[in-house]
């Protein structure tokens, strides 16, 4: 099942949108993540998504008003798309969703944070450690509103919009945009996630305005999951001084191409698959695949169609060392000759943009049945009667053996 992420933004905002999509998705697939806005181009979303396909993921519009929130007080850093989260239980159905602002990256995965049980909860989240920096020690615990594991199922049943609204139309002044809201609604019944996963490091201008050195070292006793650059100090500005500001730059300048490529060598690791092999195909018959992808469950398939694909080919993918490719883009496609260590000639009807002459120009050696050859120069054709032979063939031919 895919897991649901939500980000809130304006589009101004769509050069930070996308950096916390690639950092999201660098360490995450199978996701829907959608982005609650006012002015998001449907074109935008169409791009996207032509990307996102190669890791089952999808990103989605809800497009919303922002007229509602006029007269809202906020603080000069904190947009009113701030506050796009609360229409949360008003547009999504699926009963637990992560929320995330659109001025953090992702540093690793987000299982773990997906397999907490929120119980009779409202949310998941990380305190605001810092706000001690504004109101002394006495402040009362509170949470930070930029990473939130949402119990949506509870806020549709509780009517949490309208709560909210509420608690804004009495038009009390707020230190930190709709995060005070939030507090005062859900007040104990949220529960604390692991500071990993809202590592403030925003904060660092403030903790050396306040001079509060000793709070530098708060995180030194976790590995940052998620970093929340929450404060004016943004890593996009031109001064900023915060920590992590590199990374956020890396995630900005991050080809989809390389995410994908280093995913792939994080699943080699992962499984010892270390042998890739590779069809382009037109059609959703591949002569023995079934049989191929039991006998060799430790090399990795990979199946790529320029097209959409069928139901056929798609349901492949019940075998865990194969991967299907629909509508694969050239980036990709040059990833996969490239990685390829061993092409399978294997696909009925025709030959797919001469892939045989690209495979043979990279000097990887090529196998086919008779029955589905597209060519018998430079390439090793067995018999397709004898699909033993051919499992033989490609681990000799391999770097398994």
């Amino acid at each position: 099942m895919k897991k649901t992420i939500v980000l809130g933004a304006d589009f101004q905002y769509r050069d930070q949108v996308m950096t916390t999509i690639k950092s999201i998705v660098s360490h995450n697939q199978h996701l829907t993540i959608y982005i609650i806005n006012t002015d998001f181009p449907v074109e935008w979303f169409n791009i996207l998504n032509h990307s996102l396909e190669q890791f089952d993921c999808r990103v989605k519009n809800i497009p919303i008003s922002s007229d509602v929130f006029e007269g809202i007080p906020t603080l000069s850093h904190i947009s009113v798309a701030g506050f796009f989260r609360w229409f949360i239980p008003i547009h999504l159905e699926e009963e637990i969703v992560l929320y995330l602002d659109s001025d953090v990256i992702v540093r690793g995965s987000l299982d773990p944070l997906f397999d907490i049980n929120l119980e009779e909860n409202l949310l998941g989240a990380v305190a605001d450690h810092f706000s001690t920096l504004y109101y002394g020690d006495t402040a009362p615990v509170s949470f930070n509103s930029g990473v939130m594991l949402i119990n949506n199922s509870l806020w549709k049943k509780e009517e949490i919009y309208n709560s909210l609204m509420r608690i804004a139309d009495k038009g009390s002044a707020v230190g930190v945009g709709d995060q005070e809201y939030l507090n005062i609604l859900t007040q104990n019944r949220w529960i604390d996630i692991g500071k990993q996963y809202n590592v403030q490091i925003g904060q660092d201008v403030n903790i050396n305005a306040y001079g509060r050195p000793d709070l530098y070292h708060f995180y030194d006793d976790c590995e940052p999951v998620i970093v929340h650059y929450n404060s004016q100090d943004k890593p996009w500005n031109k001064y900023s001084q915060s920590r992590y500001r590199s990374e956020w730059w890396y995630y900005f300048g991050l080809e989809w191409s390389v995410i994908y490529a280093q995913q792939q060598k994080n699943l080699n690791r992962l499984t010892g698959k270390t042998l890739n092999l590779f069809t382009l195909t037109a059609s959703d018959t591949l002569e023995h695949i079934e049989v191929l992808a039991k006998a060799l469950p430790d090399y990795q398939f990979h199946i790529a169609a320029r097209s959409d694909i069928s139901e056929k080919l798609a349901n492949l993918e019940t075998y865990s060392n194969i991967k299907v490719y629909k509508l694969v883009i050239n980036p990709i496609l040059e990833e996969l000759i490239r990685n390829c260590d061993v092409y399978l000639d294997i696909n009925h009807s025709y030959e797919v943009e001469g892939i045989l002459d690209k495979i043979k120009e990279e000097n990887k050696p090529i196998l086919a049945f008779d029955s589905t050859a597209h060519t018998t120069k430079n390439i090793e054709v067995i018999s397709e009667t004898m699909p033993e032979l051919m499992v033989k063939r490609i681990r000799e031919v391999g770097p398994l053996r």
